[in-house]
């Protein structure tokens, strides 16, 4: 009886370590685990996914491009495919996580919420993008007026007269 117990009490202290605990690998370097949180996250399809529909984002906003959405994916997935910029992702996250951080990370996209918010994760980015190109465009006379305001101190700094301060001035008769 008491060895029933003391197993039971071993078992779930064993499962609920495993549980809480990421997967351990034996070759575990963190480029390794960078690799593999990258494949664990869907990372290929979520970034494929994102740049189409920062494409599409792009094409409502300014319908004129609309013709040219098939160049525009063809120059992505040539210059930025996934297979061309995952190594160079990996050794980011290698350099920026331990190897037990990555592992935990990719611990999160095995189970079902990990997988919500990677099938989400282009949705998000396009919403995201909306959201702060929205704010910009709300108080773009602000930041108009900020930039010209800085160009005139450098330009003070500099002793340089802005063009329009050149046409205005009285020539000069000689």
């Amino acid at each position: 009886m008491l060895k029933n117990v003391f197993f039971t009490i071993l078992m779930m202290f064993l499962f609920v370590s495993c549980a809480s605990s990421p997967k351990t690998y034996k070759d575990d370097t963190p480029l390794k685990a960078a690799e593999r949180l990258l494949d664990e996250s869907g990372s290929n399809e979520i970034f494929t996914k994102t740049i189409e529909k920062l494409i599409d984002s792009q094409i409502a906003q300014t319908p004129d491009i609309a013709p040219y959405r098939a160049t525009l994916l063809n120059f992505f997935s040539k210059y930025m495919s996934w297979d061309s910029l995952k190594p160079e992702m990996a050794k980011m996250y290698a350099e920026m996580f331990t190897v037990e951080e990555l592992n935990e990370m990719a611990d999160f996209y095995r189970k079902p919420v990990g997988k919500k918010a990677a099938q989400l994760m282009p949705e998000i980015a396009v919403e995201a993008n909306k959201l702060g190109q929205k704010r910009v465009m709300e108080h773009m006379a602000e930041l108009i007026q900020m930039l010209a305001d800085e160009e005139k101190r450098i330009n003070s700094e500099k002793n340089i007269v802005p063009e329009e301060q050149l046409e205005e001035s009285p020539a000069k008769t000689e």
